[in-house]
């Protein structure tokens, strides 16, 4: 199958125009920051692994894009490639390294997710791609040619939902994100792992969006609720629903119904009850098919 070189070039130059009006900002950012959070992984809080020139370089690599935005350079085609490499260079190639030197230690997982982040907001998903795997290869490469004993530290399972829910968040586009309603007039506490939650709350969303693609309608509300035996969150979207005879059934594993293919063969809703059940909560979903569908999640009130 033939594929045209200008369908591919084209999601890279509107990458390229994204970064174009924010590539002054983000070089005085990546230069200040580079050196200044080497004092801070160094003296403040010390993690086992830091380099100062590294980090220098780091920033040098950005003065070209500063100054380009006060002169900038006629060949723009070239400037738009070392706009790529920089970010290549800066974003996975730096912070898995320092990952990987740093033993996986949890300052960096945090870092790296940050660096995810940032590359979702500037690059389309296979750019995305090629520049998570390329960079995690060239990052173990310095990694094994600078290390006695290189390896590989296990990942811990409870960052998994977190890259998730940064993947998702990052991923919404600026219609989408209108798309959500948060009435922040209320708080609430409660007792249990916000990791947990945080994977409940991408679950609910990647449905919510999924449905409101499919339906072609709707939006997404979300409010909380203060009792004194506890809190809820009322999770609406006002997309396609769900069918009555499906309803019972959604927080059944393996849901077997076609309209479930959306959630994942049924995995992910009977995760969330058994995650809300695990905190000693509850989750409980009403729909009207072609109107809306709600999630009520009860959440325990915390101990004293």
């Amino acid at each position: 199958m033939s594929v045209h070189l200008s369908r591919l070039l084209e999601p890279a130059r509107r990458n390229a125009e994204y970064f174009e009006g924010r590539r002054w900002m983000f070089a005085i950012a990546a230069i200040a920051f580079f050196p200044l959070f080497y004092f801070v992984w160094h003296d403040l809080l010390p993690q086992p692994y830091e380099n100062l020139p590294l980090r220098l370089f780091g920033s040098l690599l950005f003065v070209p894009i500063l100054i380009d935005h006060y002169r900038p350079a006629r060949n723009r085609a070239a400037m738009m490639g070392y706009y790529y490499f920089v970010l290549f260079c800066a974003l996975p190639v730096f912070f898995m390294f320092m990952l990987f030197k740093n033993n996986g230690a949890e300052a960096w997982y945090g870092s790296a997710l940050v660096a995810l982040f940032i590359m979702i907001r500037l690059l389309d998903w296979v750019l995305l791609i090629v520049f998570s795997v390329l960079g995690t290869a060239l990052a173990w490469a310095f990694y094994a040619l600078t290390t006695t004993h290189p390896h590989v530290e296990s990942v811990n399972p409870e960052y998994l939902p977190i890259v998730a829910f940064v993947l998702v968040v990052g991923a919404v586009t600026p219609q989408e994100r209108g798309l959500v309603h948060w009435d922040a007039a209320h708080d609430i506490e409660f007792r249990g792992s916000e990791l947990l939650v945080v994977h409940i709350l991408f679950n609910l969303f990647k449905n919510a969006l999924r449905y409101i693609a499919r339906a072609r309608k709707g939006e997404i509300f979300i409010h909380l609720e203060a009792s004194p035996s506890g809190g809820k969150l009322i999770f609406r979207d006002t997309g396609s629903g769900i069918p009555p005879e499906v309803l019972p059934h959604i927080f059944t594993r393996f849901n077997s119904s076609s309209v479930f293919d959306v959630l994942g063969s049924g995995i992910g809703l009977a995760f969330c009850q058994d995650a809300m059940r695990a905190i000693g909560g509850s989750i409980k979903c009403s729909s009207v098919e072609g109107q809306y569908t709600e999630f009520v999640l009860t959440f325990p009130r915390p101990t004293p």
